[in-house]
């Protein structure tokens, strides 16, 4: 499922990420979903220009590569030797919130 563009629904975890990043004082970037921060940042194309740029004006719609996307939510079949030999060691510990920046060391 999609999220909609001006009421995406909760939880956004992204803008959570973003938010608690600022609390914490740390970089309000997180590279990798770039993309997502239109949700909650408008203007995307200007303020990060070299990631993400304006395709079509009316309606908006932005085009990023692949680092600044995120992964793609479609379901997929893995070996379980796979999974546990190349994403165990990135998900072994159960902190939600760092999970997917661990696991985009193998993206």
């Amino acid at each position: 499922r999609l999220r909609h563009r001006k009421r995406p629904g909760e939880p956004l975890w992204v803008e959570r990420s973003y938010l608690s990043a600022l609390d914490r004082g740390e970089p309000d970037v997180d590279e990798s979903h770039l993309l997502h921060y239109l949700h909650f940042l408008p203007f995307l194309h200007l303020r990060f220009p070299s990631q993400i740029t304006l395709c079509h004006r009316n309606p908006t719609w932005y085009c990023a590569g692949t680092a600044n996307a995120e992964y793609s939510n479609n379901p997929a079949l893995y070996r379980t030797a796979f999974l546990q030999e190349t994403l165990g060691p990135l998900l072994a510990r159960d902190d939600y919130n760092t999970m997917e920046r661990r696991v985009a060391q193998w993206w």
